[in-house]
C-alpha cells in the first residue's frame, strides 16, 4: 500500500476511535496529517471509502487477536474471558458512539462487518463451545449454530440500535452483563467452578470508570 495511504488510513483510525465516526470530517483529517485536502482526496474519492479502509483494518486486527487468544487460552472457559477482557478494554477505549454512526450513516460499512461476523466471528465462536464441550466444561446438549447465532445477534444489538443508547447504558457493563448471563448457560457443574472463580477473581467488577 502507497506510505502516504497508509498514514491516512492509520490517522484517520485514530480520529474515529477517539472522536466517533460522525463528527470527524474529511478537514479535520487532513489538519491532523498536516497535509492539504486534495492530498487525502488523491487517494480516496470520499469519506466513506475511508471509513471503509478502517472497519477493514479493524476487523483485521480483530482476527489476528482472536487467534491469538484462542491459542493462549488454556481451556474453553479461559478462552472465552480472554475475549471478554479484551473485548471490554477496546469499547473503553472508543467512542461510544462510534459503531452506532457507522450501522446509521454507513450501510456499506456496516454490511461488511456483518459479513465479517458471518466469515469469521461465527466459526471462532463456535469452536469455542465445542472446545467446552470436549473438555466438560460446556453442557453437551449445546445447540452450537442457534447459540453462536443469538451471541452474535446480543453483541449487534448492543453495539448498533436503539435498544442500548451508548448516552444511557455504558457499552462495557452492557456487554459484560450479558456476556456472564450467556456463559453460565452454557457452563456444567465444573465448569461453573471454574468460571465463578475466574470470573470473581477479574470480571464481576469491570464497571466503566
Amino acid at each position: 500500500m502507497d506510505e502516504q495511504k497508509q498514514k491516512i488510513i492509520l490517522k484517520a483510525c485514530d480520529l474515529f476511535i477517539t472522536y466517533g465516526v460522525r463528527s470527524v470530517t474529511m478537514d479535520e483529517i487532513a489538519r491532523a496529517l498536516s497535509v492539504s485536502k486534495k492530498t487525502i482526496y488523491q487517494h480516496f474519492k470520499d469519506k466513506g471509502e475511508i471509513v471503509m479502509a478502517f472497519a477493514e483494518r479493524q476487523m483485521e486486527m480483530q482476527r489476528q487477536m482472536l487467534d491469538e487468544l484462542r491459542e493462549s487460552g488454556e481451556n474453553a472457559i479461559d478462552e472465552m474471558l480472554k475475549v471478554s477482557r479484551w473485548v471490554r478494554q477496546m469499547f473503553e477505549s472508543m467512542h461510544p458512539g462510534l459503531i452506532f454512526d457507522i450501522r446509521k450513516f454507513y450501510p456499506k460499512v456496516w454490511e461488511r462487518f456483518q459479513e465479517f461476523e458471518d466469515e469469521f466471528l461465527c466459526g471462532s465462536l463456535a469452536e469455542n463451545l465445542k472446545r467446552g464441550i470436549r473438555e466438560g466444561f460446556y453442557r453437551e446438549n449445546l445447540n452450537v449454530d442457534v447459540l453462536v447465532k443469538a451471541r452474535l445477534k446480543t453483541v449487534e444489538i448492543v453495539c448498533g440500535s436503539n435498544e442500548f443508547p451508548p448516552d444511557q447504558y455504558p457499552q462495557t457493563e452492557v456487554h459484560m452483563a450479558l456476556l456472564e448471563h450467556f456463559v453460565r448457560g452454557l457452563l456444567t457443574p465444573k465448569g461453573l467452578t471454574l468460571f465463578e472463580e475466574s470470573w470473581e477473581e477479574n470480571y464481576s467488577k469491570a464497571k466503566v470508570k
